[in-house]
């Protein structure tokens, strides 16, 4: 038997998202893109970067956050620096679990590049918020067994294709609003109360069995 980690869906709730802003990035407008997680190679932070460039060409007013924080910290700012996108590109370092609830209602689309995945909490946090999702499609991945209506999946490593996802999301607000309604349904199958009742059926079956 498989049983989630599962999620807190009491703390990891839709709310109001402006204190958000108000916070980390006053300025900012248009079409949020998250990424919450470990700064680490695995996760494959560097192609959501690179595909930066080519989403802002289709839509320039999109804004990528980057929640987290790692020995490639110093290795992925200097990337955004050199493809120029400052403007585009913020990173939020390590933050609250407050403020990660806020940015995930903050955004509009969230994005695990991550090529490793054993489930994938944060994940498992934004469909809880709310909110559509794009997973690379990497065998290695658990996290892309949470696609189902509710996102894409792109090629690992690709970031013209997973520019391509983005844009596609973003453009039909219809479409994007209904993928978010889709994840929050789907995660409360994944609430962390349901995973410990399993796991309290799964331990009586198998002491009735001795």
């Amino acid at each position: 038997m498989v049983v989630s980690n599962g999620v807190d869906t009491d703390e990891f709730r839709k709310i109001d998202a402006k204190k958000f802003f108000e916070k980390f990035n006053p300025f900012a407008k248009g079409k949020k893109i998250l990424y919450v997680g470990r700064l680490h190679p695995e996760k494959n932070i560097e192609t959501l970067i690179k595909s930066v460039p080519h989403i802002i060409k289709c839509r320039p007013d999109t804004h990528i956050y980057i929640a987290g924080f790692g020995h490639q910290d110093i290795i992925l700012k200097n990337l955004s620096v050199k493809l120029g996108l400052t403007g585009n590109v913020t990173f939020l370092g390590k933050i609250s679990e407050e403020d990660k609830v806020m940015a995930y209602n903050a955004c509009d689309v969230f994005v695990l590049p991550s090529l490793a995945e054993l489930e994938g909490m944060s994940v498992l946090e934004a469909m809880s918020c709310g909110k559509p999702i794009i997973i690379a499609n990497s065998e290695n991945s658990a996290s892309t067994y949470f696609v189902d209506q509710n996102g894409f999946l792109f090629e690992p490593q690709n970031e013209k294709d997973l520019a391509n996802k983005i844009v596609d999301a973003l453009s039909d607000e219809e479409a994007l609003n209904k993928m978010g309604e889709i994840s929050f349904q789907k995660s409360r199958q994944y609430d962390i109360n349901e995973s410990v009742l399993k796991l309290e059926k799964l331990y009586y079956a198998v002491l009735n069995k001795q």
